[in-house]
């Protein structure tokens, strides 16, 4: 293995576990965003160093940075010339989808498709230690989280900061469980089950495991598991039951009324969008606290919220770039590797419906991680193509 591998493991691997070094200075979502824009630098000078940054040129990410790249510059002079100061909401979010960038070129530099199994695994190894460390804070024998803030201790976070996204972060490893062989792996597996069942009953974080579901659905029907049956009779029958005791699940948590209202926004510039960085710069400007855009500051839908800040450019440029990774995964479905990572993209793709997985570092590593690999599988799959 090669020092920019072994990075790449530091990085992925650590990246749930960074909290742990910065709190209680920072929170938990700066905490795992310094730790990876850190790790980006470090790993972009080692691909420099190994022989430069060889990267394929890859049209839809290509395309979508040069949009925003160019709508970003014309509405940063147009807030400067009209307020004559800098708005840091618009360069932020501008900085954030560079640094989607560097990963995907650290990455193609770094990675090869022998790699990814172990990048894989070791992704899941990690997941078992926050699993563990979330049946620590459901007996509330977490002392660390209980240092920093005394008011969450009865919350099941994990190293996560939000219920909701502990739950996505378990249902985006489900894939990376079921794909090891064993039956340590096995049990890993139903714990990861068992904590998204309580996060569902304790703290109605419902999308996690809806999407656990339907990655073992597509997993049981890829592989034609018994084993993958029974389970999903046995999880079929208690969601049932939970429904029919708790019916409240169902409960959109007053987002069909917030959507209505960013629907009503994207309307104002429709092609274009308003640029990078608009919905918190609205949430900044809306002083009323109950207002949809201050109370909720994410649209907890990525796609509108692309179509919002981006436009229908850039929303389509990003549905290229997500068709022509479907067509990798299609083309190879044959491949376990491609299988494990189309399970990833599938999981991450499905909870952008209902929350905002892009903007967090750990969850949208699963995505970039999926992206890159399937790249990866087809270059080292396909001869190559004579100049």
């Amino acid at each position: 293995m090669r020092w920019g591998q072994l990075g790449w493991l530091i990085s992925l691997a650590g990246l749930p576990l960074s909290p742990f070094l910065w709190m209680p200075r920072l929170d938990f979502w700066h905490a795992q965003s310094a730790w990876m824009h850190y790790s980006l630098v470090i790993l972009l000078v080692i691909a420099l160093w190994q022989g430069g940054w060889t990267v394929s040129i890859n049209k839809p990410l290509a395309a979508w940075m040069a949009w925003i790249g160019c709508w970003t510059l014309i509405n940063w002079h147009q807030s400067i010339m009209l307020g004559k100061t800098y708005n840091l909401n618009l360069l932020m979010p501008f900085l954030h989808c560079c640094s989607i960038l560097f990963f995907v070129i650290a990455a193609m530099s770094l990675w090869t498709k022998a790699f990814l199994p172990t990048l894989l695994r070791w992704m899941a190894r990690v997941s078992i230690l926050i699993m563990l460390y979330g049946f620590l804070q459901l007996f509330q024998l977490d002392q660390f989280l209980s240092n920093i803030d005394d008011k969450r201790t009865d919350l099941l976070v994990g190293t996560i900061g939000n219920p909701t996204h502990l739950a996505a972060y378990l249902a985006l490893c489900f894939p990376l469980l079921l794909a090891q062989h064993g039956w340590r792996w096995r049990i890993a597996t139903g714990m990861n089950l068992l904590l998204l069942g309580i996060l569902l009953i304790r703290h109605g974080s419902i999308g996690g495991p809806i999407c656990a579901v339907i990655t073992l659905a597509l997993w049981t029907w890829h592989r034609r598991s018994r084993w993958g049956l029974i389970t999903l009779g046995g999880l079929s029958l208690f969601g049932l039951w939970l429904l029919w005791t708790h019916p409240t699940y169902l409960n959109p948590s007053g987002r069909l009324e917030a959507w209505r209202v960013f629907w009503d926004v994207f309307q104002r510039k429709p092609i274009t969008g308003l640029g990078t960085g608009a919905i918190a710069f609205l949430a900044e400007t809306i002083k009323e606290p109950q207002h949809p855009i201050h109370k909720w500051r994410h649209v907890h839908n990525e796609y509108l919220q692309l179509a919002i800040e981006q436009g229908v450019i850039g929303f389509s440029l990003v549905l290229w770039a997500i068709g022509d990774s479907i067509r990798r995964a299609w083309r190879l479905r044959r491949d376990a590797l491609v299988t494990t990572l189309s399970g990833c993209g599938i999981t991450f793709l499905l909870l952008s419906l209902i929350s905002f997985p892009w903007h967090l570092w750990l969850l949208a590593s699963f995505g970039l991680v999926s992206y890159v690999g399937l790249i990866l599988c087809e270059q080292e799959t396909c001869p190559p193509c004579p100049l």
